[in-house]
């Protein structure tokens, strides 16, 4: 064992798989602050995949689930949410923990959503994030400030947005509230288009949603606050009222990589995993490199399609033993039966991974 970080991560993720991957961290203090802390990860498949397979199953359970929220479809009973007395936090309150804080070392992984590009436009696509520090709402929003670990994602908050975030009630009937920060957000800035200024409120709701549990998103509606009242807009879009999630049909990207993460190192054999929603559930991968030549391809089927949001796919184990060392584009897609005749054709997903 070593005091490598890279190494702690992997542990952590092939001890999640063997608890049948059931993520046990919860909502613990609100207003815990912590810098966003990025690595790469170094992944090995020695003689095989199976050490990989049981950390890109704990991957898949952390990317959490897409699934549209609806009044209709409640989800899974949630663990024991938290009480927040002040549904319209100040930079300047202070929550009651419902656990106690974590000791140092303690790292949780956040579902953050940013804005991609598609055919159909920008839509939504979820990142893990590693953050040190126990899981907090204000901390996951923060994310939403930086840079997304993929280049083809692209943060839509500026630094400083948010002061405070909170969560009031339980289950689905309370509400996620957050409070930003400057007066200026009201207002869409030059160079950000409306579908970018509508996705910024979703990304928001997606991801306070995700971070408010550990698994099935808390499908509570997240009120916006500017000091202590509800602000009638956010970048120009209407937000008197506390919002529900969009619908992911039409909010999030069809295809999402949730393992290989970007700049993944693998050698010997890896297996990719992530959500999509396809054409009878088929979706294609491929392994090109540098050149932009195909070296690999494949199929995997995901567990479902059709409306309802996306659904988990994974592939069998890609062996990269015979391949030169090197940066190669990993690419997933969804499977286009009409060739590229109709429509504004199948939405794709990358990872840049280097193989040894």
């Amino acid at each position: 064992m070593t005091d490598d970080p890279r190494d702690e991560q992997l542990a952590r993720l092939i001890a999640d798989a063997a608890d049948d991957v059931q993520p046990t961290d919860h909502l613990t203090e609100i207003r815990l602050r912590t810098a966003s802390a990025r690595r790469r990860t170094r992944w090995y498949a020695a003689g095989g995949a199976s050490l990989l397979a049981a950390a890109a199953v704990a991957a898949v359970a952390l990317l959490g689930n897409p699934a549209s929220p609806t009044a209709d479809d409640p989800g899974p009973a949630q663990d024991p949410t938290p009480t927040v007395t002040d549904p319209a936090p100040t930079p300047s309150g202070s929550a009651s923990p419902t656990t106690p804080p974590t000791g140092a070392g303690t790292v949780t992984s956040y579902t953050i959503f940013y804005a991609g590009d598609t055919p159909r436009g920008p839509r939504l696509y979820s990142e893990v994030r590693d953050v040190p520090g126990g899981r907090d709402l204000l901390t996951a929003l923060r994310q939403l400030e930086t840079p997304s670990l993929d280049p083809d994602y692209r943060a839509l908050w500026p630094a400083g947005s948010f002061a405070s975030a909170g969560f009031d009630g339980v289950g689905a009937d309370g509400q996620l509230s957050v409070v930003l920060a400057d007066a200026s957000l009201r207002d869409r800035p030059a160079g950000m288009s409306a579908a970018d200024a509508q996705l910024a409120v979703e990304s928001v709701i997606w991801t306070l949603q995700a971070a408010a549990s550990a698994g099935e998103p808390l499908k509570a509606p997240v009120q916006f606050y500017l000091d202590r009242n509800p602000i009638d807009q956010v970048f120009g879009v209407p937000t008197s009222e506390a919002l529900a999630a969009g619908s992911s049909d039409d909010v999030q990207a069809q295809m999402n990589i949730a393992f290989p993460a970007e700049g993944a190192v693998v050698s010997g054999s890896f297996i990719a995993l992530g959500r999509n929603n396809g054409f009878e559930a088929t979706m294609t991968w491929s392994l090109t490199d540098a050149a932009g030549t195909v070296v690999l391809d494949g199929f995997a089927t995901a567990e479902g399609s059709g409306e309802g949001g996306l659904f988990p796919w994974r592939t069998e184990p890609i062996d990269v033993s015979g391949l030169r060392p090197g940066t190669y584009t990993f690419t997933a897609a969804n499977d286009d039966p009409s060739g590229g005749a109709e429509g504004s054709g199948p939405d794709t997903d990358t990872r840049s991974i280097i193989v040894e």
